[in-house]
């Protein structure tokens, strides 16, 4: 059975995390609760901050002594170490994360650790800017907390029960299957290639193939580039390389100098046309 992973601060968001907790209990939800705390916690949970920074190749009580970046980087090291270990165990159904600026940075880290169709939610008053690198390509979920996640009133109650009621509907009991009925093909598309693609999306429908059409702006780029490498396409057609100048001159919409490589790196077949 699958449980729901609930990660963040202990040490500095106890009072609304701990609501949490207890909104997903109401749920019939038993959280697997994960402390990313730079300082120490009285708060019990399933695995503390000194258990975290240890998976992480750190000293917890060192940690409050370094910069807030080198500590929280740690921090999000150990918390990815312990979720590659429960995803092998198929025990995640959800992960989850609440907090401001160290929740995003912690779960930027670990969400590329957790496969795609295993739901990965994260509140925090971060996802206001630039949420590119949170989402990574990644099936995630962004709230807005409206106010910051920080003691106790009547929206924020709100907000975590939302929160909590969102992860208790979409807990899944595994990732998606890298086999379907129909094998798949991912295709790059946005607007001046449209055409093309609908052409060849067409042209696979019509031999049982299921066509995957993915926007070529950036995010959609690296979403390719993780199903490839997860086994959930049978091949790629490449037909908007715009990502790929993009990450060569500087524009707006790269995917990362790995782009186009996860097709070989999993033995996948790829089709790539200057679309």
């Amino acid at each position: 059975m699958t449980r729901i992973v609930l990660i963040g601060s202990f040490d500095t968001k106890a009072e609304p995390l701990s609501a949490l907790v207890a909104a997903l209990a109401a749920r019939g939800e038993a959280a697997l609760t994960l402390d990313t705390g730079v300082f120490a916690s009285e708060v019990a949970v399933t695995w503390p901050a000194c258990a975290v920074a240890e998976r992480g190749g750190a000293d917890h009580a060192a940690l409050a002594g370094r910069g807030r970046a080198e500590a929280v980087s740690a921090m999000a090291d150990g918390a990815a170490s312990i979720l590659r270990d429960l995803v092998a165990k198929g025990e995640v159904g959800a992960v989850v994360a609440m907090g401001g600026s160290n929740a995003a940075s912690v779960f930027a880290r670990v969400a590329p650790e957790i496969p795609i169709g295993i739901p990965k939610i994260l509140m925090a008053t971060a996802v206001a800017g630039d949420t590119k690198p949170v989402i990574a390509g990644n099936d995630v979920v962004l709230l807005y907390p409206v106010v910051d996640v920080e003691g106790d009133n009547a929206i924020l109650s709100e907000m975590i029960d939302r929160l909590a009621a969102t992860a208790a509907a979409l807990k899944a009991p595994g990732p998606l299957a890298a086999t379907g009925d129909r094998p798949r093909v991912a295709l790059s598309m946005y607007g001046v290639t449209t055409p093309c693609v609908k052409a060849v999306s067409e042209a696979v429908q019509a031999a049982g193939i299921d066509p995957l059409v993915f926007h070529a702006n950036g995010t959609g780029g690296r979403s390719i580039e993780r199903f490839a490498q997860q086994g959930l396409v049978d091949a790629i057609a490449d037909l908007t390389l715009a990502e790929l100048a993009n990450e060569v001159v500087g524009g707006a919409f790269p995917a990362g100098p790995d782009r186009m490589t996860g097709a070989a790196r999993a033995g996948r077949p790829q089709v790539i046309a200057p679309g």
